[in-house]
């Protein structure tokens, strides 16, 4: 199974500061469509339970998560992938150093709640 280029700040909350050429990536294998069950649809499935606490029928629809909040659930989603422990951790300061690096701080909200990826079940 091949791989995919998977946005650490996912580009679909962080595109509007962000450039999706300089948003940093890790490659994971699998599609997120066709390969249920793959690392990077693990991954993704990881953040849509964390993203759909925020959109319409969420208990916090409304509201934006903090950068802090999303860097947890980025950490989740790396070790859902496969991840251990001091990879996820890894990958998660690389995304933090990138939102540092574009003036975002964990006590700042995320830029959007990005729409819901309709994952294959």
């Amino acid at each position: 199974i091949k791989g995919q280029k998977h946005h650490l700040n996912q580009n679909a909350a962080f595109k509007k500061v962000i450039p999706y050429g300089k948003g940093i990536c890790v490659n994971l294998v699998g599609n997120i469509l066709t390969d249920l069950g793959s690392a990077h649809y693990k991954a993704h499935k990881s953040l849509e339970a964390f993203w759909d606490l925020y959109r319409s029928d969420g208990p916090f629809k409304g509201r934006k998560p903090t950068i802090d909040q999303y860097n947890a659930a980025l950490y989740d989603s790396m070790k859902a992938a496969g991840l251990n422990d001091a990879q996820a951790q890894l990958v998660t300061q690389a995304a933090i150093d990138q939102q540092l690096e574009y003036g975002l701080t964990g006590d700042m909200e995320v830029p959007k709640v990005p729409g819901k990826i309709h994952l294959r079940k």
